[in-house]
């Protein structure tokens, strides 16, 4: 079970925190399962649809639910979350593997794309990035796809495809670190958590992808 709040009554900002509500008393509560929940937020279904299904229940003024389920609407509708449909096939498509940290920084990166559209122009491909443990096992592959989907895809290249054009491989807490901004790609290469075969184009892509800030403030 996973506790999530959103409370503007305390400050003059909206405060999102993953607990119950710190110290007040919600004004309303939505129970609803993971995969509803997902899309609700993408506009795959319709939340008053599940409401008299019974999979979502809630307790309190549920005006308030329908007037945020309204402004996150009109909020996708201004174009300014361009990554959403990427981020939207990944959560879909490639479940998270829990205590991974490096699963919710490779979201980060997707939501950089859209920002670093020269990586797609100027290292077109496969991109294999490999994540392992401290002792160096790998425990995660994914594929930056910019060839076709331009985006990240669970797995190694696709069946048939011809080698990574460029290969990735990260220490996943020093990912995090670096996609956090924490320490520099070229600090990671140097101390040898982290090693790069392909072109040096596609290193430099990397680069800016990594030093690309996004709206997001993630902690490890």
């Amino acid at each position: 079970m996973f506790f999530a709040a959103a409370d503007n009554k305390t400050s003059s900002e909206i405060t999102l925190y993953k607990s119950v509500p710190r110290g007040i008393k919600p004004d309303v509560t939505a129970t609803v399962e993971d995969d509803d929940l997902l899309k609700i937020l993408t506009g795959r279904v319709n939340p008053q649809r599940l409401f008299m299904m019974g999979r979502v229940r809630v307790k309190g003024n549920i005006m308030l639910l329908q007037k945020l389920n309204g402004l996150w609407n009109e909020f996708q509708k201004l174009g300014k979350t361009p990554e959403l449909p990427l981020i939207v096939d990944i959560m879909l498509d490639d479940p998270m593997i829990p205590g991974l940290k490096s699963e919710a920084m490779v979201i980060d990166c997707v939501q950089r794309l859209p920002r670093v559209p020269e990586f797609a122009k100027d290292a077109p491909g496969y991109h294999q990035l490999d994540i392992t443990d401290k002792s160096g096992k790998v425990v995660s592959t994914w594929t930056l796809d910019l060839r076709e989907k331009q985006n990240f895809t669970r797995g190694p290249p696709k069946k048939g495809a011809a080698q990574p054009d460029s290969k990735l491989t990260f220490e996943d807490v020093e990912f995090a670190k670096v996609v956090l901004m924490k320490t520099t790609f070229q600090s990671a290469l140097a101390s040898g958590l982290a090693k790069f075969e392909g072109p040096e184009t596609t290193r430099k892509q990397y680069e800016k992808l990594f030093t690309t800030p996004t709206s997001l403030k993630p902690k490890l």
